[in-house]
């Protein structure tokens, strides 16, 4: 196949987690071999990002059904079976039609048929997780992954003989980095903004203690704090109504889709922990305390654990988040500038923003070694 003809067939869950760091590798590759036709597969579930995903980098996207594993639940068993063997079908009539140099996996169950049939097919295989703690998917597709990518340095899962680990980093989109690139933060302002983020499904928890939080700040206090709360869609509605008796101004979202622009005015974050996260996090600075999502496997407290020992966070549990808990960390943020330029400067230096550009390098040199 001519170099200007290649397809890469990028394979990747439907949430955000999993479909960024391919979006930004897709953009590095696309930059890197502009006459490359680059391809995802993904979940139904990704139809749910809209308009924000019609800027994406694929020529096409293919979406298959929502795969989720097989559960021997007795009830759960037969629409477990249906849901891989239809996955399979469509990985295998899609990849057929594609005939990909190369297919790249980015985690989740909804790439583990992509990636078993290409692997089938001779097709060279590369692998990125994006948590400390690899994944399910990731380590069941190791044995066929000729080049094996990880987000952390703490990420040591045992690979098959003659396969390693190499850390590049996450990838991140190139809209952050350039909102990055230019970005300075001023540790002197007046008026300080707190970036409240639950995760992409929001946190009924952190909101609720957020807003009895905001009741407590004193006159004197609410005049230097302005807040963005994004609360997901399930509590939008009342946490709005909440916000709305508070003497602060505080901008309150459901979704907000363009993250560089809250990281540029936040002066500090609460947030969950995701890979995705804590790097845009590092990217920006942002000095912020983070409290992992407690139903995600350990995923979400390892990757906080590997920012907290490098002092780039401060580590929360859920269960002991308390409005009184809140009220002394905003009260700690906002007087101490020295602690916010701290840990704007510790959690920088954790920042891989050559991450995908680094994976696009690595795929590029996969393939001229075949």
């Amino acid at each position: 196949m001519p170099e200007s003809q290649k397809t890469i067939l990028i394979l990747a869950g439907p949430t955000g987690g999993h479909l960024f760091p391919a979006w930004a590798f897709a953009e590095a590759l696309r930059a890197q071999r502009p006459g490359w036709r680059l391809c995802l597969l993904t979940g139904a579930r990704a139809r749910q990002l809209g308009q924000e995903f019609q800027s994406a980098p694929f020529d096409t996207v293919y979406y298959a059904c929502d795969f989720h594993g097989i559960s021997f639940h007795p009830l759960r068993l037969f629409q477990g079976l249906f849901g891989a063997l239809t996955a399979l079908v469509q990985a295998w009539t899609w990849i057929s039609r594609e005939k990909p140099a190369l297919a790249a996996g980015f985690g989740s169950y909804a790439s583990v048929p992509g990636v078993l049939l290409a692997s089938w097919r001779g097709i060279p295989i590369l692998l990125h997780e994006q948590n400390k703690i690899a994944g399910k998917a990731t380590r069941f597709l190791m044995p066929h992954g000729r080049f094996l990518a990880a987000s952390f340095e703490e990420t040591v899962p045992v690979p098959e003989k003659g396969r390693s680990w190499t850390v590049t980093g996450l990838p991140i989109r190139r809209k952050l980095l350039e909102e990055a690139r230019s970005f300075e933060r001023d540790f002197n302002k007046p008026r300080l903004t707190w970036l409240v983020v639950g995760g992409s499904q929001g946190s009924q928890r952190i909101n609720q203690q957020v807003c009895k939080t905001l009741e407590l700040l004193s006159p004197e206090e609410s005049q230097k704090l302005a807040v963005i709360l994004i609360t997901g869609k399930q509590s939008f509605e009342k946490t709005a109504a909440a916000c709305r008796q508070l003497k602060i101004p505080v901008q309150v979202h459901p979704f907000f889709d363009k993250m560089h622009e809250l990281f540029s005015q936040a002066d500090f974050a609460l947030t969950r922990a995701g890979a995705n996260t804590l790097f845009e996090l590092a990217l920006f600075g942002v000095p912020a305390a983070v409290v992992p999502y407690p139903h995600a496997g350990a995923h979400q407290n390892e990757n906080a654990a590997a920012f907290e020992k490098h002092g780039a966070v401060v580590l929360q549990k859920e269960s002991s988040l308390s409005s009184d808990l809140l009220l002394r960390m905003i009260r700690i943020f906002m007087l101490d500038g020295g602690l916010r330029q701290r840990l704007s400067g510790k959690i920088r230096k954790l920042a891989k923003p050559r991450a995908a550009e680094e994976l696009a390098e690595k795929a590029c040199a996969l393939l001229e070694a075949l």
